[in-house]
Formats: structure tokens, sequence, C-alpha cells
């Protein structure tokens, strides 16, 4: 079975537009998996608040995107939060439900 990772990007908040070097910042932790990794049994999932044509998101990944060898192993999405969690909870409502309720958590 292949390696899994998971990341995400919250940018819905407007505070990220003024994010110092936030692309490269983005891009990190994506070429520490690319960079360490064995590629042929790994894969990286980045969740984003956002659509993947978000203008940070397009300009941080799409250098990386954009390579054949790299763009195979690298999915990213927009984070539904109730419709992932009940697919990782499927006999489960109420677990889903409680995941949800931790997501959506902001102490902030």
């Amino acid at each position: 079975r292949p390696l899994e990772i998971h990341t995400g990007f919250l940018l819905a908040d407007q505070k990220s537009a003024k994010w110092h070097d936030g692309p490269r910042k983005m891009r990190l932790g994506l070429l520490s998996f690319l960079a360490t990794q064995d590629l042929s049994n790994a894969r990286a999932n980045i969740w984003l608040d956002v659509e993947a044509d978000h203008p940070l998101v397009k300009e941080a990944l799409q250098p990386i995107l954009s390579s054949d060898r790299y763009s195979k192993v690298i999915s990213v999405r927009k984070f539904d939060p109730a419709h992932e969690f009940s697919k990782a909870f499927p006999g489960s409502s109420e677990t889903a439900n409680f995941f949800v309720d931790l997501f959506n958590l902001d102490s902030m």
C-alpha cells in the first residue's frame, strides 16, 4: 500500500494575501516530501479551504505541478469537512460530525 501524506493550507482568510514569502513557505513542505520520499510508492494530498486555482496556490505550486514527474504524485483539492469526514467514517455519522466540529474550532 502506498504511503499517503496529507497536509493543508487555510487561505480563505484575507490575511494570507499579506503573508510574507507565502508561496515559498507553501512549497517548502512539498519540496521536502518530494526530496525525501520514494515517489514510486508515495503520494501527497494537499487540502485547501479555497479552490485549487486560487492565485496564491497557483503561484506556489504551479512550478512543481507543471512537472510531469511530480504532478503524478500530488493531489490538490478543496477540503469539504462534512464530505471528507463522512467518507472517513461511513458507519458513524456521530464520529464524522465530531471531526467536523473539531475542524471548525477556531480559538484565534
